[in-house]
């Protein structure tokens, strides 16, 4: 696949418009899996390859290993997808604490969530003490907060959303579109 090497830092840096157009054409992609009745399962930075072209940029969706259709996943040990960007819901799963029929497209609206969240800060969230995973951090009551130094309310707003404990609290992935 022909990409550019554009990571989560290169998009902090870029201007808000691109930003923008970027994080629209990755929840478009997401989204129309959805609608097709499918969960990627494994959204993350490294899954989402950019391009840069003339007048804006394509994204293109890979590694399906974990797709699965919503409320159907696989057995979690045939999972292989990457904890730091589990939601609540599928690390419940993977523990075995929580039976599969919950796990829908709300699962990858976290897991685009965290990414969009690299998108504006250029890292990864900061977890509180005793946190290995944001959904750890997310089931034990925390609050992830931008860095102050994101002025784009609109965008924060909308990650924060992403990033809400319940799967119902969550946009669905045509809202965040």
């Amino acid at each position: 696949v022909d990409v550019s090497d554009i990571g989560p830092k290169d998009i902090a840096g870029m201007p808000r418009n691109d930003r923008i157009l970027i994080m629209l054409t990755a929840s478009r992609s997401l989204d129309t899996l959805h609608k097709a009745g499918l969960v990627h399962g494994d959204v993350k930075p490294e899954n989402l390859l950019i391009k840069a072209l003339e007048k804006g940029f394509a994204i293109k969706v890979i590694d399906f290993d974990n797709c699965f259709p919503a409320h159907k996943p696989p057995e979690p040990e045939q999972l292989v997808g990457d904890p730091a960007y589990y939601s609540p819901e599928l690390m419940q799963y993977i523990l075995g604490k929580a039976g599969g029929n919950q796990l829908d497209e709300k699962n990858d609206v976290f897991a685009l969530g965290l990414v969009f969240w690299q998108y504006l800060a250029g890292e990864r969230p900061m977890l509180p003490d005793g946190a290995s995973y944001a959904a750890e951090a997310v089931q034990e009551g925390a609050m992830l907060t931008l860095p102050k130094a994101i002025k784009d309310r609109p965008l924060a707003d909308l990650v924060i959303s992403m990033l809400a404990m319940a799967p119902v609290e969550r946009p669905s992935m045509g809202e965040v579109h």
